[in-house]
């Protein structure tokens, strides 16, 4: 019986390496495979999705009915404009439109 192990041990192990051999040189021989890809063209941010994320930091803070009517109960009433005050506010607001139109007219010649 020691015999035959002796002359089957170099069998095994010569199999296996003509088995990969065989296998190394029919299935790998051939050329790899040459992959093109399309190119694209990408102009400013218009390939870009708008997405705007919208994360809490801080729990909404929400009055009761009862505080507000309090509140508002407490709080001074309007009070009266001095007629000095009220004429110098309409002649900044008159100077501040005619800036304003004058600025558009001159945008809208150019």
């Amino acid at each position: 019986m020691t015999h035959r192990v002796q002359r089957s041990a170099p069998c095994r192990l010569l199999i296996p390496i003509i088995i990969l051999l065989i296998a190394g040189q029919t299935g790998y021989a051939s050329e790899p495979e040459v992959v093109t890809i399309e190119g694209i063209k990408v102009r400013g941010d218009q390939e870009m999705p708008t997405v705007m994320y919208l994360v809490p930091w801080q729990e909404p803070v929400v009055d009761g009915l009862d505080a507000t009517d309090e509140r508002l109960m407490m709080e001074p009433g309007h009070e009266g404009l001095d007629r000095y005050e009220f004429q110098r506010r309409v002649r900044y607001h008159q100077v501040f439109r005619e800036q304003a139109e004058r600025t558009s007219q001159g945008q809208s010649r150019d």
